[in-house]
Formats: structure tokens, C-alpha cells, sequence
């Protein structure tokens, strides 16, 4: 992940992405990086994957957990 922000610009690596749940966590890592630093623009370069939600979970929902 890459972002501009007023201290400069942040370069941030995952350990590994070797399955959906690491994906996730860095992607939740990268909301986290980028909102307490007020990043912009950002840009996450990734391979593709989806999360498909649970039968019981409301549209919309979003797990933030880490």
C-alpha cells in the first residue's frame, strides 16, 4: 500500500497473503493506516479475491474485527 499523506508519503507490506483471511486483515490494516494518518490519495495493489457474506448477516455489514 502507498499513501500521500502531510508527513509524508507511507509504504506498507504484508507479511504474507497466503490465504482470504490475511488478505482481510491487511486490507483492514490499510483502513486503519490510512484513516489515522488522513491519507489520500492511497493506492493498494492486490490480487483479486471476494468475501462472500453469511446467511445470517444483515446486507451491508462489515466486519472491521482484526
Amino acid at each position: 500500500m502507498m499513501a500521500a499523506t502531510d508527513q509524508g508519503t507511507i509504504l506498507v507490506t504484508p507479511d504474507k497473503l497466503s490465504d482470504t483471511g490475511a488478505k482481510d486483515d491487511f486490507a483492514n490494516r490499510v483502513r486503519l493506516v490510512t484513516a489515522s494518518y488522513g491519507a489520500s490519495p492511497v493506492v493498494l495493489i492486490q490480487e483479486p479475491w471476494i468475501t462472500k457474506a453469511k446467511a445470517d448477516e444483515p446486507p451491508g455489514h462489515v466486519n472491521a474485527t482484526l
